[in-house]
């Protein structure tokens, strides 16, 4: 007897019958459950890397037998699934998993289940490396200065990434950040910059997680030590633009007068479509340069050609031309 539902107690008896017709009175009854397989191993699964952070997208071909009920899907970091986890036990074929360590390799393996428990063998082993992104870009970023001459207290909004593993703080007398920048590297989101002369200082910050990827760095911020020499009665000024034409970042140097002032600064192009605010913000007296390295505020490498800088300190308004060439 074939094709039955399993799951289902079954009843059967005999009886005889002659040539003439005749029939015996029945047999005994004797009763069954129609056997129960186990299912078979799932084919074709296939780990590969997420779209997030931390995540393993894995997926196999469905079972043919109509009795199946789930599928229990084991994860290790070792081929051999010396220390197997159950991840999920779902219906369909297909399972994201996340909060993995990124850059790791982890190997899958799905067992089919069907109505009445049975387990099947394992399905094919495959493997993928846990998404690693770069973490994002530190925000929040200050200077201000600290209680001893010749500090700066720089501090910035802790990144949310599970794998970071540091920040760099960088610093320069230039927001272009040459070759002599100096470094640091610290765990916390604060340091305290000490031993410094009357300068300008810029300050800016990048992330790095534990795959020694690299965030963009944060937004430049600047703090001058000490009054600069700009007199009282000093007017605003924009002292000069270097290096113009430029093709990797140029420098727009200009001061604000020591009872401070509103500077703004924004970046046209030919057609007056804003490409960048460069600066928004309330200065103290002092020289300050604002850089740009020739990306619109979106990040995207903007094209050669001519730009106009439009800066107010105060009540200063100039437009300057700056061209760029790729």
């Amino acid at each position: 007897d074939s094709g039955l539902p399993t799951g289902v107690l079954y009843y059967y008896r005999v009886s005889a019958v002659d040539l003439s017709g005749n029939t015996s009175d029945p047999s005994t009854t004797a009763t069954s459950y129609p056997q129960d397989l186990p299912p078979g191993a799932p084919t074709g699964l296939v780990a590969v890397a997420g779209a997030g952070e931390g995540e393993i997208d894995v997926s196999w071909s469905a079972n043919p037998e109509p009795d199946i009920s789930n599928y229990r899907l084991e994860r290790d970091t070792n081929i051999d699934f010396l220390s197997p986890i159950t991840v999920a036990e779902i219906p369909g074929t297909n399972y994201a998993d996340f909060g993995l360590t990124p850059g790791r390799t982890y190997y899958y393996r799905v067992f089919a289940v069907d109505q009445s428990t049975n387990e099947g063998p394992p399905s094919n082993i495959d493997s993928a490396v846990a998404l690693d992104l770069a973490p994002a870009a530190p925000s929040g970023l200050t200077a201000v200065e600290g209680a001893e001459d010749g500090e700066v207290d720089v501090d910035w909004d802790a990144n949310s990434e599970l794998d970071l593993d540091h920040y760099r703080v960088e610093r320069d007398t230039s927001a272009i950040f040459g070759p002599g920048t100096f470094m640091v590297n610290v765990s916390e989101t604060s340091f305290l910059d000490t031993g410094l002369d009357p300068d300008t200082y810029y300050y800016r910050v990048i992330a790095v997680d534990a795959g020694s990827n690299e965030s963009a760095p944060s937004e430049t911020v600047s703090i001058t030590l000490d009054q600069t020499g700009v007199d009282e009665d000093f007017v605003a000024s924009v002292s000069f633009i270097r290096p113009n034409p430029f093709a990797t970042e140029t420098a727009i140097h200009y001061t604000v007068p020591s009872a401070g002032a509103d500077v703004t600064m924004r970046l046209y192009d030919i057609r007056g479509r804003l490409v960048k605010t460069l600066v928004d913000s309330r200065h103290a007296g002092g020289t300050y340069e604002a850089a740009w390295d020739g990306r619109d505020s979106h990040g995207r490498t903007v094209s050669s050609g001519v730009y106009f800088a439009r800066i107010l300190i105060g009540d200063l308004e100039e437009t300057r031309k700056i061209a760029y060439v790729r």
